[in-house]
């Protein structure tokens, strides 16, 4: 996009977006990391620990989507986790502790048995769904650090929601939770 002016660039955004939003079955999940505290807590002492507990929070709420929609339709619905390939050996890492999170029995985690396999990795110059991940992470990056809703408000409706209409902790997730939320 590079041969396009500003504006250009920013109404194929808003087009590639309201792609997203057109497709009633699309819905937007996304964790919003504060990483100065999340260094705080015990569990996070480096970038991967950051990144790992983040992936978490993240494909929870993907299983409980999945869920969801499993008991309105009546029939198991299934789901596969892409993520953005990184470095060797991060991949290697990432998929080893992503299957001991998927298939642990453990009866006070969440059971991940709506997902399909285990983690795929892609680059991101390859896959379409991440580069679309990477557009709606700019557009709630935007919404919630620079005031800029733009692109927010053109997928704020295919965000996760609970059955009151909320938001917060169903798609959007600030993670460490903030005293009062």
């Amino acid at each position: 996009m590079s041969h396009l002016t500003p504006g250009e660039r920013d109404e194929v955004r808003i087009q590639l977006l309201e792609a997203v939003a057109a497709f009633k079955a699309n819905r937007v999940i996304a964790i919003a990391v504060d990483s100065e505290r999340a260094y705080r807590l015990p569990s996070v002492n480096t970038p991967e620990d950051l990144y790992w507990l983040a992936h978490k929070q993240l494909t929870e709420r993907f299983q409980y989507h999945l869920q969801d929609q499993s008991r309105e339709v009546g029939e198991t619905i299934r789901g596969v986790v892409v993520v953005d390939h990184r470095s060797s050996s991060q991949d290697a890492r990432l998929r080893a502790s992503h299957a001991a999170l998927v298939f642990r029995d453990n009866e006070y985690a969440t059971r991940y048995e709506n997902l399909i396999e285990g983690l795929f990795i892609a680059p991101s110059h390859l896959s379409v769904g991440i580069q679309y991940a990477d557009l709606v992470a700019g557009a709630i990056f935007r919404h919630l650090f620079a005031q800029d809703d733009r692109f927010y408000n053109v997928i704020a409706g295919s965000i996760r929601r609970s059955p009151r209409g909320e938001t917060q902790g169903w798609g959007i997730v600030h993670w460490p939770k903030k005293e009062g939320r």
